[in-house]
């Protein structure tokens, strides 16, 4: 009896597993693809197509192969998405017994996708979902739903390019999303992490949805934002020809009501240099900020930058338009009685050089600086003012030699004492000039007189001296 039912139980246990090999080949899983491709297509305003289907149902998964998203015509001819597979979950139950495809689970892999961006800010993907109302969520057709409990898209690539730009494509390799209770009509949870170009990654994890009808950007969102050492030479943001270059990282929030996205939080620079010949600043920078885009007109409104290095703080103000020639900056950036002592390690950064073995010691510095123009080759031009400062380490009066008598006696103290020294400058990337300059140096002279530094460094400066302590007046040029 008993050698019975071992016999009986292992036929029912054969006949269970011959069934599950069975039942992928019994059913025709691609008697859905016309349905999944015209759904799809309708929810997405754009032509999908799916190769092959195929059936694991020890898996619980439809395999898709060989996924295509086309592109807004408007933009290019060729694919917007391309994936070779795609494991789609599915509800088994309903699969076997009804022929009723509901899906649970997407995953993409290996997806390579393609962001196009118009001169007037709009993108390729802009257009998904197709609907003629752009203040409404996707409307599905009737008896369709579009919800899926889990979406991912695992280790892809994003190209990102300008259209008719010169400048080549940005590629984000490592592109991966995951979102819970995705649903086109409604609010659902996700995460993006990548790589940046030329080093770096991020993240943004929050939620968004409803999905707006015929512009996905425009579509409302909540999230943190994390950005660590994107390199900005390597990401392209500003032209390597401005000399500005470094590490920076970001951990702030990202907010959009569809109509104004806001960035809020704290950005650190590392590394940074501001001029063609400036070397990397030891010391960090660091950026407490809020900008507003006008995603309609993707005009950027700085309405906060609090720059800090150590204790010193500047201000930054002002508005980045999008224009067809590119962005143009009308900035302002300002900081009153700044101590001197805290910038110093930030000095070599902007090209400015001090007497070899010399350093700053005390006093302040004050700037009032407009940014404007082109954003790849900005023009600064403002009043700097240096006040009650010493150059320890260099004698101004013995490096004027025997010029130094005009003043009555030779200048032995072995450091420059400044008391005021201000001027009028402008920088661009054919180099600085400088007006109106005005210098107080104790126990030397007071000078006037302008100058300008070209692009590889070299000065030529006309200044008209008094020397203290004597009526004699000395005209000087350093060149």
């Amino acid at each position: 009896m008993k050698k019975r039912w071992l016999m009986i139980t292992a036929g029912a246990v054969v006949a269970v597993l011959l069934a599950v090999v069975a039942l992928p080949f019994l059913i025709d899983v691609n008697r859905f693809r016309p349905k999944l491709e015209a759904e799809a297509s309708e929810a997405l305003g754009r032509t999908v197509k799916v190769g092959n289907l195929r059936l694991s149902i020890l898996g619980g998964k439809v395999i898709a192969e060989n996924i295509a998203i086309a592109d807004d015509p408007a933009f290019s001819q060729f694919d917007f998405l391309q994936a070779k597979s795609v494991e789609i979950g599915v509800e088994l139950k309903p699969l076997i017994f009804s022929r009723q495809l509901n899906i649970t689970e997407i995953v993409i892999e290996q997806p390579q996708i393609s962001i196009l961006k118009a001169s007037d800010g709009s993108y390729n993907f802009s257009s998904l979902g197709g609907a003629s109302q752009p203040d409404k969520a996707v409307q599905l057709p009737k008896g369709s739903r579009l919800e899926v409990a889990r979406l991912r898209i695992d280790h892809g690539k994003l190209t990102v390019a300008v259209v008719g730009s010169p400048r080549g494509a940005q590629v984000y390799d490592d592109f991966n999303v995951a979102v819970t209770d995705f649903s086109a009509t409604s609010q659902f949870h996700f995460l993006l992490t990548c790589k940046l170009p030329g080093g770096g990654d991020a993240k943004l994890s929050g939620k968004t949805g409803p999905i707006r009808a015929s512009k996905v950007a425009a579509t409302p969102l909540d999230a943190s934002a994390t950005v660590h050492n994107l390199d900005l030479s390597g990401y392209g943001l500003i032209d390597p020809a401005s000399g500005i270059s470094g590490q920076m990282s970001l951990d702030g929030n990202l907010s959009s009501d569809g109509n104004t996205a806001i960035v809020s939080g704290a950005v650190t620079g590392t590394s940074m240099t501001f001029a063609p010949r400036g070397r990397p600043s030891t010391e960090a920078i660091t950026i407490q900020t809020r900008a507003e885009l006008n995603l309609a007109t993707q005009l950027v409104n700085i309405t906060q930058s609090d720059i800090a290095i150590g204790n010193a703080k500047f201000k930054m103000t002002g508005t980045i338009e999008n224009k067809p020639e590119g962005r143009v900056a009308n900035l302002k950036l300002t900081g009153k009685s700044v101590p001197l002592d805290a910038i110093q390690a930030v000095l070599p950064s902007a090209a400015v050089r001090l007497p070899l073995g010399s350093h700053l010691q005390g006093g302040t510095l004050s700037v009032d600086f407009a940014i404007t123009g082109p954003l790849a080759s900005p023009t600064a031009a403002g009043h700097v003012l240096v006040m009650d400062t010493k150059l320890v380490g260099y004698n101004l009066g013995e490096q004027l030699g025997s010029s130094a008598a005009f003043a009555g006696k030779a200048i032995s103290q072995p450091d420059t004492s400044i008391h005021r020294m201000s001027c009028d400058s402008k920088a661009t990337r054919a180099g600085s000039t400088s007006t109106n300059i005005e210098s107080d140096i104790s126990d030397v002279a007071y000078s006037t007189g302008e100058g300008t530094v070209s692009p590889d460094g070299a000065l030529h400066y006309v200044l008209q001296s008094y020397p203290t302590k004597a009526t004699l007046q000395a005209a000087w040029l350093v060149d």
